[in-house]
């Protein structure tokens, strides 16, 4: 029974087991079957070999695994199994794949897109050590003697031959003492590496600094550091391609966005600490935008002056800044929300006002429940927290692009609709064609908004969307140009005809007149305005017309106005007073009555002379009939003062005596009698004054 503590370092104690205990008992074995053994043997180096490779690597380093057999076994004896040598020939494999992609990896990969120049710099040291430690272990004895046991056998001398020639092993020469023997490599990708942390680490302590800043304080430190980019632009050799410094400079990029994430607390953000979050935003947005700016100013003053030209991709080094900027703008959107609609200030909700008078309550229900949504709604974005500040999380993007499909699935579902709810003062067509042509300039504006998010990386879903939008918007055209089509050929070709009508008409039954205007006219009309706006061509037909669709409207209104004044006095009259005022009601029918038959809307100027005299006549009618109103009023006033004297009058807290009861009702009949006449008389002094109107009037006026 084997029992023991593991630590932490998982992959460290499984290696120390397995090459410390498990291997060394397992060679010690003689009772398993030598066909059992092998194959499990193969497995283990198979898994041993794998299980070295992934613990160094997390390290950052290329460790040669040694099997034991190999050092234990006699040459002679290891010769003469074909199995053994099948074992060896795998790790010869395996180590020709691990130095294949060491001399290979040119560019630090394998390092996290938001790396920064610290981890540039130290990926360059590690490749350093690894390409030296890798020669040390080439002249390990394990290795020659696995090496030089494969090289007996032919089956692997392709294998050996590729090793060998990636290795580029030379010998040794054995004038040199052991202590001052040289071993000389020659490998580029070594020498690439030196040279490249040389010039790298001349940028070192300042990117120490710029890791331990705030973001009030990088811009600072920033022109110092693009001096040492452009000094390694110029004088590495290794290090001068464009691509290589654009992603020194996007490293840059990211640490700067690091500094500033590091700043930001999102706790307090969603927390409600409203103005510090603010403070510390804007000083992240600052930050984003001096980075640009000194970039922009380094930029143009070397383009000017010197000899070396300064062009790179400036989209590859501050899309992300971009897009962090975005995020910050966001967040303080967020802070001014939580401020406006949640009371939020400094960690705490301030009190709520008192709302005064009788729609206090009202109002304080209504501030509740938009808090009560805010809130809701701010709870999502705190689900998501996580992921806000992350400029290469993906499905923030994601949820964007959906929701621009959403949209266009919205207009397309109100396109597929045979006609649109719109609202009393649109015309059928090109109204509908406005709506639509609005729901269009909907989705340029979302999609004008997208081109100019230069942020945003590149998804398969852009494509669709933009494929999507395009056949919508041709969908859009042609729907507007159907609808044009169907109101040309239900316009009349001769618009002019249809002023040939009398400007009055009248209903019999309630003794009223209307305005007799043909209504496809004026539906016409409005069209023509709305299609115009629409940037349409009109027929010429209707296109003539409508020039002059102004001087029409203002005929109109006059007519409108006789109309009211007219029908104003008939439903001023009851049936009885109508007989009274018969004789003036005949007169302005008379006045009326060649608007009713001969007075065409045509007839413009005959028509205005016509409207003007019908007012005047009508206004005198309106002056009796007001007259009329008032004297009637005041009589039923003076009737109702009348109906409240009283012929007797008793005071209860007088006691009477004899006939002092009689004298004094006798004398209080007599003041009410004098007051009643005198209402009497300004009674028959109205009517008499009233009479004068009528006085004319034929026989079948009745009075």
């Amino acid at each position: 029974v084997i029992f023991g503590l593991s630590n932490a370092k998982h992959l460290d104690s499984l290696l120390r087991f397995m090459s410390g205990v498990f291997i060394p008992s397992f060679y010690q074995n003689s009772i398993w079957p030598d066909s059992i053994k092998n194959e499990f043997t193969l497995k283990l180096q198979r898994f041993m070999a794998h299980l070295n490779d992934t613990k160094w690597k997390s390290e950052n380093k290329t460790v040669l695994y040694i099997p034991l057999e190999a050092v234990l076994t006699n040459v002679d004896i290891a010769s003469k199994n074909k199995e053994m040598i099948q074992r060896l020939e795998m790790i010869l494999i395996h180590w020709t794949r691990q130095i294949k992609e060491l001399l290979s990896s040119q560019d630090a990969l394998q390092l996290s897109e938001g790396s920064g120049p610290l981890e540039e710099i130290q990926f360059w040291s590690n490749r350093c050590d690894d390409l030296s430690g890798i020669t040390l272990q080439l002249d390990k004895p394990g290795v020659k003697k696995v090496t030089a046991l494969l090289q007996i056998f032919k089956f692997a001398f392709l294998n050996i031959k590729i090793f060998i020639t990636l290795t580029r092993i030379e010998p040794i020469s054995k004038r040199f003492k052991r202590n001052k023997l040289i071993k000389k490599r020659s490998n580029e990708g070594s020498l690439q590496a030196q040279s490249n942390l040389k010039f790298l680490k001349t940028m070192q302590n300042l990117c120490q600094d710029l890791a331990n800043l705030n973001p009030s304080k990088i811009p600072e430190i920033l022109p110092k550091i693009l001096k040492k980019v452009r000094m390694i632009w110029v004088h590495s050799v290794f290090y001068n391609g464009k691509e290589r410094i654009t992603s020194l400079l996007r490293k840059l990029s990211n640490e700067v966005i690091n500094r500033c994430t590091a700043a930001i607390s999102l706790d307090n953000v969603f927390g409600g600490f409203v103005e510090s979050s603010k403070k510390v935003l804007f000083e992240c947005i600052n930050c984003c935008e001096s980075w640009k700016q000194i970039y922009n100013m380094v930029t143009s003053t070397h383009s000017k002056y010197s000899k070396h030209d300064w062009m790179l991709d400036q989209t590859g080094i501050f899309a992300q800044v971009d897009a962090f900027i975005q995020r910050c703008k966001d967040l303080v959107e967020v802070c001014d929300c939580q401020y406006h609609f949640s009371r939020a200030k400094d960690g705490v909700k301030i009190a709520l006002p008192i709302f005064k008078g009788q729609r206090g309550g009202e109002i304080l229900r209504g501030y509740l429940e938009i808090e009560s949504i805010f809130e809701k709604n701010l709870k999502a974005l705190i689900a998501v927290k996580k992921s806000i500040l992350d400029v290469k999380a993906m499905s923030w993007l994601d949820d964007y692009s959906k929701l621009f499909i959403n949209e266009i699935n919205y207009i397309k579902r109100e396109l597929s609709q045979k006609s649109a709810v719109l609202l009393p003062w649109y015309p059928k067509f090109a109204g509908q064609s406005l709506w639509i042509k609005l729901m269009k300039r909907r989705l340029e504006r979302n999609m004008m908004l997208f081109d100019k998010a230069k942020y945003l990386p590149n998804v398969y879903i852009g494509d669709e969307i933009r494929t999507i939008y395009s056949q919508l918007c041709h969908s859009i055209d042609e729907f507007a140009m159907k609808n044009f089509y169907e109101w040309t050929s239900e316009l009349s070709k001769d618009p002019y005809k249809l002023l040939d009508t009398p400007l009055l008409k009248r209903n019999v039954e309630k003794g009223l007149i209307d305005i007799n205007y043909d209504e496809s006219l004026l539906k016409s009309f409005r069209e023509v305005h709305y299609w115009e706006k629409l940037s349409f061509e009109m027929p010429h037909y209707i296109y003539d017309a409508s020039l002059r669709r102004e001087a029409y409207r203002l005929q109109r209104e006059n007519v409108y106005l006789v109309v009211r004044e007219y029908n104003r006095i008939i439903a001023l009259l009851s049936p009885e007073e109508r007989g009274l005022f018969r004789e003036r009601i005949m007169f302005l029918d008379r006045k009326i009555l060649p608007g009713l038959t001969k007075i065409t809307w045509s007839q413009a100027q005959t028509a205005e002379q016509f409207l003007q005299e019908c007012r005047v006549n009508i206004s005198r009618v309106q002056t009796q009939l007001d007259s009329y109103k008032v004297a009637n009023m005041e009589i039923i006033d003076l009737c109702l003062k009348i109906s409240e004297l009283h012929f007797v009058k008793i005071n209860q807290k007088r006691i009477y005596e004899d006939f002092e009861y009689q004298i004094d009702q006798t004398q209080h009949c007599k003041l009410v009698l004098s007051k009643m006449l005198a209402k009497h008389q300004e009674i028959v002094k109205i009517m008499l004054t009233t009479y004068e109107y009528f006085k004319n009037d034929g026989n079948e006026v009745c009075i």
